[in-house]
């Protein structure tokens, strides 16, 4: 099960995952708790006041202007939703939960995202970003939208839902942690393929754990590691894991390493149905190994109309190629 909270919901995780069993907590411009806070200590522990004042500034309001919820909460909302929301009429709510207070010990130890709305006015993106740094250890990631992204952009927001349940399934999305620790994946060009470079997985994931790399999981035999790491230096990273790899092996090592939010947005960014016809289309994600960027090696392929489709993203190249032609019914 994936949980996602949005704003006051984010009080509610820790208390599920004590009832039910949980792979992967998603907080959505959500409030994130402390054990033993309510919901009405939250605003003063975060400092929400300061960094509201300083948006409706940023907003050229004043900044001690009254919550609007036109303003805070649907600014960027299409208007024919606003206009069925309002239609609705006020929702009748109850002061009582701001004074529940939380009866969980820890943050669950589940791996968890917390994505931010870079236009929310309602919970600065700013604010955002410190409060989950300093209450769980996580670099929030960010997309377009205000602080209801499920009402304006709710493509973007599956996508990335998507694209973060995909990276779970191979291991790359971290439990809460330090500031100081990353999660990587590490592409191993050339061993175990066609007897050459044979090298058990079981050997490599001791091979990088004596580098002091850590959390250390292989996908598949064909050299696809997922680690974590206190360096933030991806080219060290690489220098180091090359080095290491060619004197434990005896191999021509040569290593793309790629950190767990690029993993992410090589997901989001595929073409608009990738991968869907394996009958009759090939699909490859091609990353290419820095200095060279994604750009540059786009420009070196070539493709046959009606028969090839290649697309470049930020972190990787799709291709897309034919295989098998319809038969033609005579």
């Amino acid at each position: 099960m994936v949980l996602v909270a949005q704003s006051l919901a984010g009080f509610t995780l820790p208390l599920v995952c004590k009832k039910v069993r949980v792979a992967m907590l998603v907080l959505v411009n959500a409030m994130i708790p402390k054990p033993g806070e309510t919901p009405g200590e939250w605003w003063g522990n975060t400092g929400h006041g300061e960094a509201k004042r300083l948006q409706n500034v940023r907003d050229d309001r004043r900044a001690d202007a009254p919550f609007d919820p036109l303003i805070d909460f649907f600014h960027d909302v299409p208007q024919p939703v606003v206009d069925n929301a309002w239609a609705q009429g006020e929702p009748r709510q109850s002061d009582t939960v701001f004074g529940s207070r939380c009866t969980f010990k820890a943050w669950p130890a589940v791996p968890s995202r917390v994505l931010v709305g870079r236009d929310d006015r309602f919970f600065p993106a700013e604010f955002q970003r410190r409060v989950a740094r300093e209450r769980l250890g996580i670099a929030a990631d960010e997309m377009l939208g205000g602080h209801l992204v499920a009402l304006s952009q709710p493509a973007e927001l599956s996508t990335r839902l998507v694209a973060y349940i995909a990276t779970r399934r191979l291991g790359a999305v971290p439990k809460s942690r330090g500031m100081s620790e990353s999660r990587y994946v590490a592409l191993l060009r050339g061993i175990n393929v066609g007897g050459r470079n044979i090298i058990k997985m079981a050997d490599l994931r001791g091979g990088f754990e004596e580098m002091g790399l850590t959390e250390v999981t292989t996908y598949i035999e064909s050299g696809n590691v997922m680690f974590s790491s206190k360096q933030a230096s991806k080219a060290k990273l690489t220098e180091m894991i090359e080095q290491a790899l060619r004197h434990a092996f005896r191999y021509d090592s040569r290593v793309i390493v790629i950190s767990a939010s690029e993993l992410e947005r090589v997901v989001a960014q595929a073409p608009h149905g990738f991968g869907k016809n394996t009958g009759r289309y090939r699909y490859d994600v091609l990353f290419v190994k820095e200095p060279l960027r994604t750009r540059e090696a786009f420009e070196q392929v070539t493709t046959k109309p009606g028969v090839d489709a290649a697309h470049a993203g930020d972190h990787a190249l799709y291709v897309r190629r034919l295989i098998s032609r319809p038969r033609r019914v005579t």
